[in-house]
């Protein structure tokens, strides 16, 4: 429901009190022209009209009183819906506002652990640098080591003291072992290096993933909370519009009731007034609806009068009501 459906029922409800309404409407003007017209002392064919014009009156109103109760009803039907349906948008704003601290505490855990993941990443970075240049520096001493090895095993072929001989090639063997496991122990040290970095990497990236997708949500989420809220305000505005019509059809109807009842009152005096054939006696009552009829077309706004003049053709009727009140009043001040 939206204030263009609440227009709709407003003009709904014109639709279906009017045309009973402007009849009742009608017949009290032919009544009010009876009594400004007729003499002090009433004829009796004037009786007949007058009791008629009454009755027709009274019938269209309660037939009008009865359509507005009817509308009525169902503005009642459709308030009880909005409600339920501000209930409903309420809790899911509710839990939706509840989604979105979870998304955003996810977020914030997130955020934390990538920033956690990357310092870890520079940790291991740092330390396959080193590794690396550990593994360089064996590498260089095992190359030199070679050039050494090498060039102890050419004094083999000088003729110089036996002891020297047997001696060197040992020692640069022994030393040719210990690089070598040296060298083994370097790599290895720089493979798992290289294993943490890219571990390190992969939790970088899936993390960021992670926080990218979060981020996301709770921007869908903030989205889905704004819309929820601006749902709430559009009914909440609906709900003042229905209620504010609520009010005008049940002061509208009320109207209609208190009229039916002075026309009921008006019909018993009327078989009175036939016998004291004075038209003074109806002038007080007349003047009671009179004052309701006048509240009921005062009371319509503007844009219920638009309908009422403009697509129930029906203006005169209502210009006609506005001069026969009046001309009554005026008689009534003279007479009462």
């Amino acid at each position: 429901l939206n204030r263009y459906s609440v227009y709709c029922k407003e003009k709904s409800f014109v639709l279906a009190v009017a045309p009973s309404f402007i009849e009742g409407l009608q017949a009290f003007n032919d009544l009010s022209v009876i009594l400004i017209d007729a003499d002090e002392v009433i004829k009796g064919a004037e009786y007949e009209q007058i009791r008629s014009f009454i009755l027709k009156a009274k019938q269209s109103f309660e037939l009008s009183e009865c359509k507005a109760s009817g509308q009525l009803q169902l503005t009642d039907e459709e308030y009880e819906r909005l409600i339920a349906k501000i209930g409903e948008l309420q809790r899911q704003r509710e839990n939706k506002e509840t989604e979105h601290k979870n998304l955003s505490d996810e977020l914030a855990s997130n955020q934390r652990m990538l920033q956690s993941y990357r310092q870890s990443l520079e940790n291991a970075r740092s330390h396959l640098a080193s590794t690396q240049k550990t593994l360089n520096e064996i590498r260089a001493r095992m190359e030199h080591d070679e050039a050494v090895r090498n060039a102890g095993i050419g004094l083999m072929f000088i003729p110089i003291v036996g002891p020297i001989i047997g001696e060197c090639p040992n020692l640069i063997f022994s030393s040719s072992l210990t690089s070598t496991l040296y060298l083994n122990n370097a790599t290895g040290a720089k493979n798992q290096a290289e294993s943490e970095v890219q571990c390190w990497v992969g939790r970088v990236e899936s993390t960021s993933r992670d926080l990218s997708n979060c981020e996301t949500k709770v921007k869908e989420k903030m989205t889905e909370i704004s819309n929820v809220k601006m749902n709430l305000e559009e009914i909440e505005k609906v709900k003042q519009e229905l209620s504010r019509q609520r009010s005008s059809v049940a002061a509208i109807q009320e109207k209609l009731r208190a009229a039916v009842r002075v026309l009921g009152k008006l019909t018993g005096t009327a078989s009175v007034a036939e016998a004291q054939t004075r038209k003074f006696v109806f002038l007080e009552p007349i003047m009671v609806i009179l004052q309701e009829i006048h509240d009921i077309v005062a009371g319509i706004s503007e844009k219920v009068q638009y309908l009422l003049c403009h697509e129930t053709g029906v203006k005169n009727t209502i210009d006609c009501f506005e001069q026969n009140s009046k001309k009554l009043k005026a008689l009534c001040d003279k007479n009462c």
